[in-house]
């Protein structure tokens, strides 16, 4: 039957017509939605290039595969990386190093600045799938609707907007590391083959075939819990097109239950079977051979080869879990997971701004030993819009004459995509970590559901009684605020709080508004503050802790305490230096934490040629650990026409842990930072070794003896410690 282009104007322009109002609408959402992501990225900046929390790994990586190997050098992973055969791998798989390669091969120099716009990227399109998914969902449940109407026009704006800021794809912007990036991609990735797959049942093509099987390769590529679910999908559609080619070849009726499971194809060739087989073999075959050659496993990471396990710098806990345990995964984990991820009170609220916060304790079931539980709340505190709508969305799918009062073919076409999003939900509630970057995992599922639900909502409502509609309508927008408020502020408290590169400067301007703003509302006592002697052994993210008389002022990171504001007895110096015209042959000292033979902290600068310097960190027990000399090694400063510097160094005085936090700031940006000092005492001494240890030689040939210029100590200050008012008595 052939088919003719219709000349009625009405057929060519309402298509056109609906597709302008949805674009438009969905941009209305979308829009706010990704300045705010943006925002948070770049930290209030429009500094696109900047550092953050091991974001080199692929860029080392992508490094490594210009020159046609996947090991990597230990300056680029330190303690994340893991040993096997006599190379150090990243524990990722290298689609991500794909994408920063390009960029790496023309210039190296860029090295760990490119994860900003790698995730703002992603986000982009992942509220473009969103809405994507949105417009293909109205097309095959409504089938016969009408032009989107004004009040369709606004829920869809709402709709991909919550999608961005009000669930965890929004909040992933507030840590901008190599996790928080292969997280938003493996999201995007997914959504990615889900509009794919949803074109592969309608219309085939060998085009769309190759974009599907690129968005699953991706995936997989990328993270391989995501992949799993992704990986099922393929294999469902080739079996699809499989049924569909043999029964028409053999002229038999498609079984029912194919129909019934939303797999029945509109047509399909000979060939589509094949190709889609390989969309599911050929990433599953690669991921596999990677892995096989970096860990000599097909799947498994050996995580007790990580060099923070083997040098005995991680915590006892964590070290011995990971020395005893092959791999990270197991049913065992299934009960505290499924719990904690779904328990609606996974939320701590505060009247200090944002408000909101991570659970100081994350709570397990039967006594189950974790690998790590990091700051993490829940679905249902943080998203319970996405989660009621997702609900409502999988409600309809499955049990469509009820709540949906149809059962549209085209409605039974998101049944496969909600297995796929079942299934990459799986690997997180069966993995030794919790951590809320991992709630991504489960949002391709939330997105289908929610979609559904939104094309349907509208329907469903018009058949109820005004006030049933009224009330329903208000709980769904206030559900929805306090979704975009929660993702928000968690966001902003992490960035604020948690990432080693986020300076001294934005951390204390952070707190010191969260502390003015509860004067303004409260004459009490700040509850995020507490005073004493010993530091608790854990407290919420961004819990302050004042030691003694203000000689320092902790705040909580979730992992460890660390020095907010930190007196000059405490290891903080603030070092206005003169910079050398000449190049030096070694480093020469700013700050020298230390007096002992083999616990000694060294800041300091290294002069290069065309009038630059670089900012230098050695530990010498640390470095006895890891068995070698290396120096932590800054990013090269241009020196300024005054040729004075300051430099706001802070080796913090922490006693009650091991490990120390090691932050260089110049001009109020993070030029160097570590977590993994260790000093057997604070004693420091500005611009010189100490003269005990001038004799040493095995620091004296790595290091001068004294700074060859002029250097000035400023006077250190702890203003919002005096500013808090003690308890009384």
């Amino acid at each position: 039957m052939s088919t003719t282009l219709s000349t009625n104007p009405t057929s060519r322009v309402q298509p056109d017509t609906q597709r302008r109002r949805f674009i438009v609408s969905a941009l209305c959402g979308a829009v706010p939605s990704y300045l705010i992501f943006l925002w948070l990225a770049a930290q209030g900046s429009f500094n696109f290039i900047a550092r953050g929390t091991n974001t080199n790994f692929y860029d080392a990586q992508a490094i490594s595969l210009l020159h046609g190997h996947l090991s990597v050098p230990y300056s680029a992973v330190t303690i994340e990386g893991i040993v096997s055969h006599g190379s150090i791998y990243i524990y990722y798989p290298p689609m991500l190093a794909l994408l920063h390669l390009p960029l790496m091969a023309i210039d190296p120099a860029l090295s760990g600045q490119q994860s900003v716009i790698s995730m703002l990227l992603a986000f982009g399109v992942i509220l473009a799938c969103c809405s994507i998914l949105l417009y293909r969902a109205r097309s095959l449940i409504l089938p016969s609707a009408q032009e989107y109407s004004t009040s369709e026009c606004v829920v869809v704006a709402v709709s991909v907007f919550c999608l961005g800021s009000g669930s965890v794809a929004g909040f992933l912007a507030g840590f901008v590391s190599v996790y928080q990036e292969t997280e938003i991609w493996a999201m995007a990735f997914a959504l990615m083959s889900f509009c794919f797959a949803l074109q592969l049942f309608l219309r085939p093509s060998r085009w769309m075939v190759a974009f599907f099987g690129l968005a699953v390769f991706a995936t997989t590529m990328t993270r391989i819990t995501v992949g799993a679910g992704v990986l099922v999908l393929a294999a469902l559609l080739a079996f699809s097109h499989v049924l569909v080619g043999t029964s028409r070849q053999l002229h038999r009726p498609l079984p029912n239950v194919l129909a019934t499971c939303g797999l029945d194809v509109e047509e399909t060739k000979p060939v589509f079977p094949f190709l889609l087989s390989l969309c599911f073999v050929v990433p599953l075959i690669l991921y596999a051979a990677v892995n096989y050659a970096k860990f000599s496993s097909l799947f498994s990471v050996p995580v007790g080869k990580q060099i923070f396990v083997t040098s005995g710098l991680a915590p006892p806990g964590y070290a011995q879990f990971a020395r005893t345990h092959l791999v990270f995964n197991g049913l065992q984990y299934f009960p505290s997971e499924i719990l904690w991820y779904l328990r609606p009170d996974a939320l701590s609220l505060s009247t200090l701004f944002p408000f909101v916060n991570f659970p100081a304790h994350i709570t397990t079931v039967g006594g189950v030993e974790f690998g790590q539980l990091t700051p993490s709340s829940s679905l249902t505190a943080t998203m319970p819009a996405i989660v009621l709508l997702a609900i409502f969305g999988g409600l309809a799918l499955f049990l469509p004459r009820r709540f949906a009062r149809s059962s549209s073919p085209g409605l039974l076409r998101f049944r496969p995509l909600v297995l796929a999003g079942v299934v990459s939900s799986i690997g997180i509630m069966t993995y030794a970590s919790i951590a809320h970057r991992y709630l991504g995992d489960t949002y391709p599922l939330l997105v289908v559901g929610t979609v559904i639900a939104v094309v349907l909502l509208p329907t469903w409502l018009s058949r109820r009684r005004p006030p049933v509609r009224i009330i329903s309508l208000g709980v769904l927008m206030v559900l929805i605020v306090w979704s975009v408020w929660a993702n928000f502020g968690l966001a902003l408290l992490f960035e604020k709080t948690f990432p080693p590169q986020t300076t001294i400067s934005q951390r204390s301007q952070f707190t010191q508004f969260r502390q003015d703003l509860h004067s303004a509302m409260s004459n009490g006592l700040s509850p995020g503050v507490q005073w004493g002697g010993t530091l608790p052994s854990i407290a919420e993210l961004g819990a302050l802790y004042v030691d003694g008389s203000c000689g320092s002022l902790y705040e909580f990171n979730s992992a460890a305490w660390v020095g907010l504001e930190t007196s000059r007895a405490a290891g903080h110096a603030i070092v206005d230096a003169t910079i050398p015209s000449n190049p030096t042959t070694k480093p020469i000292p700013l700050l020298v934490s230390g007096t002992e033979n083999g616990y000694v902290d060294i800041i300091g600068l290294t002069i290069l040629k065309n009038h630059q310097y670089q900012i230098v960190y050695y530990s010498q027990q640390y470095a006895s650990l890891l068995l070698n000399n290396t120096w932590l090694v800054s990013d090269t400063y241009t020196v300024p026409a005054s040729n004075r510097v300051t430099f706001d160094v802070i080796i913090n005085g922490n006693q009650n842990s091991a490990l120390r936090s090691v932050l260089v700031s110049v001009n109020n940006q993070t030029v160097l930072a570590t977590s993994y000092a260790i000093s057997a005492n604070m004693v420091s001494t500005i611009g010189a070794l100490p003269p005990n240890l001038w004799n040493d030689s095995t620091l004296t040939t790595m290091v001068a003896r004294r700074y060859p210029a002029p250097l000035t100590s400023e006077q250190v200050t702890t203003p919002i410690c005096s500013s808090l008012v003690p308890p009384k008595g």
